[in-house]
C-alpha cells in the first residue's frame, strides 16, 4: 500500500481514499475509534474533519505525519474495506510482474515490445 502514499517535504504524508458523504464519516469514524479520539468537524473553509493528527479532507485524502499509531490506524482503515486510490499503473499485479519478469530486456524498448 506505500505505492500510493505521498511524502511531502514536511514529513506529511497523504492518502488518498476518495471517499465523501457518508463513506467519509464512517471512514472518519473508523480513524477515530483506532484513536479512542472524537473526530471534530472543521466546517468551512476546508470541510475536513480532523481526529488527533490525522486530517480527512473532503475528497476523503487522509494528511498525517507518521507516529507509533500509524500502522494500528492504517490497519483499521484496511480491515473496514477502504482502499488507497490507485493511479493507473501503480502496481503490478502477480501475472503483470510474471509477464515483466519473463520478457528478454533485448524484446523490449522504451514504448513496450518490439
Amino acid at each position: 500500500m506505500e505505492n500510493h502514499t505521498t511524502t511531502k517535504e514536511d514529513n506529511t504524508i497523504e492518502r488518498k481514499y476518495n471517499v465523501s458523504g457518508a463513506d467519509r464519516k464512517r471512514l472518519v469514524k473508523v480513524i477515530g475509534d483506532a484513536l479512542g479520539i472524537r473526530p471534530k468537524y472543521m466546517g468551512t473553509p476546508s470541510f475536513a474533519f480532523q481526529i488527533g493528527g490525522y486530517e480527512i479532507g473532503k475528497h476523503g485524502v487522509l494528511i498525517f505525519e507518521k507516529d507509533e499509531q500509524t500502522e494500528s490506524v492504517l490497519a483499521a482503515i484496511e480491515a473496514a474495506g477502504f482502499m488507497v486510490e490507485q493511479s493507473e499503473g501503480d502496481v503490478l499485479t502477480d501475472s503483470s510482474k510474471k509477464d515483466a519478469e519473463e520478457i528478454p530486456q533485448e524484446e523490449q524498448t522504451q514504448r513496450g515490445l518490439k
